[in-house]
């Protein structure tokens, strides 16, 4: 298996990948949508997103999120996973822990001092990644649909 980081070229895999958390989300919350690639997608620099591919070359997963040097609300540089995605049949052999690795690894090269994300509390098999890779909870969110 090889690592690498996402280029132009991968969007529409970055999108697949996506879509496929989205839709996992769903079981938990219907406010998750599929959303559509625009034509027009591009990774900007302050982008970070990994994709991880099997023996065969075929991606079994990925890892998106952005770094922010220059926070405007906060007075340190800071990054912020947004989605991880491992394809079922390749679970278990310690893909999603290697991609956080390389995420963080990258992220605290280019400066960030800590790593935020949001993790939904139904998501066992998210929390259980969060917790072994040593993430805290330190807020609460809380939202009413009306």
């Amino acid at each position: 298996m090889k690592i690498q980081k996402a280029t132009e070229h991968d969007t529409e895999t970055i999108a697949s990948f996506g879509n496929k958390v989205l839709a996992h989300h769903q079981k938990f919350d219907s406010f998750y949508q599929p959303v559509a690639t625009p034509a027009t997608a591009s990774l900007e620099v302050e982008k970070l997103a990994f994709i991880a591919y099997d023996d065969n070359e075929s991606p079994v997963g990925y890892i998106q999120g952005i770094f922010n040097s220059q926070p405007k609300d906060r007075s340190i540089p800071f990054a912020v996973i947004q989605s991880v995605w491992v394809e079922e049949d390749s679970r278990g052999n310690g893909i999603a822990r290697q991609l956080v690795e390389l995420f963080e690894s990258t992220a605290k090269s280019m400066g960030a001092k800590q790593i935020d994300l949001f993790v939904d509390v139904r998501n066992t098999e998210a929390l259980s990644l969060w917790n072994q890779s040593g993430y805290e909870t330190y807020q609460e969110r809380r939202r009413k649909l009306i």
